[in-house]
């Protein structure tokens, strides 16, 4: 390809990274972009090393087959501003914060420092798809979804720092969560040992139920033999 068509190609890419705001892989790219994808990679790895070399605010992050243009992690603090600049209540971001900063964490956690309330907020975060809830013991596991990264614009290794400043002016502080998710965990922990004790207890006596049949037949076979 001519160099000035692999320009335009790159500008186009660039074009699309940023509109896009999210990961997109080479296929979406060549696809978007009618391109072979010997050319978009070729772009892809020209325009990293640009970035790179210009000193830019921004870079371009590759990930598997995954590339996505983000802010460097010491601008974050910049960007910050914009995660609390949402369509969604104050009260529901709040608690999408404490799951955002402890993420993989218990629900049992985050309502043990977001009261009861957090319930309806976490249920309005799964159906709108920022988050995810898995049954773990009597809780739920909740995790963050595609959907909320693209939503704030934000890599996973930013997402902590982000949402800091939410968690520092709320109620409680760091401790307090940290507190509450160590219980919560704890929590979890004791309930899969009872359940894994009822398991073996229910085992035992399903040995138990077959020694006895078999000494009962034992048993019959020899006042058999003495009758």
């Amino acid at each position: 390809m001519a160099e000035n068509t692999l320009l335009h190609l790159k500008h186009k890419i660039e074009s699309l990274l940023f509109s896009a705001a999210r990961r997109l892989t080479v296929d979406e790219i060549r696809r978007l972009t009618r391109a072979n994808e010997e050319d978009v990679l070729r772009c892809l790895h020209d325009y990293k090393k640009e970035l790179e070399e210009k000193g830019s605010s921004i870079h371009l992050v590759k990930e598997d087959d995954t590339w996505q243009l983000t802010v460097k992690d010491q601008y974050i603090p910049v960007i910050k501003k914009v995660v609390t600049r949402t369509e969604m209540p104050k009260t529901i971001v709040e608690t999408l914060a404490v799951v955002a900063y402890k993420a993989p964490v218990l629900q049992s956690a985050v309502v043990k420092v977001r009261t009861n309330k957090a319930y309806t907020h976490l249920a309005y975060l799964e159906k709108e798809g920022f988050i995810t809830r898995e049954k773990k013991g009597r809780t739920r596991l909740l995790r963050l979804t595609p959907k909320f990264y693209d939503y704030f614009n934000l890599d996973p290794r930013q997402v902590k720092q982000a949402f800091e400043e939410q968690i520092k002016v709320m109620p409680y502080g760091k401790k307090e969560l940290d507190n509450a998710v160590k219980e919560a965990e704890k929590e979890v922990q004791e309930d899969e040992k009872k359940e894994k004790g009822s398991e073996l207890t229910a085992e035992e006596k399903k040995v138990d139920a077959k020694v006895k049949e078999l000494l009962t037949g034992e048993a019959e076979k020899e006042e058999k033999k003495e009758g």
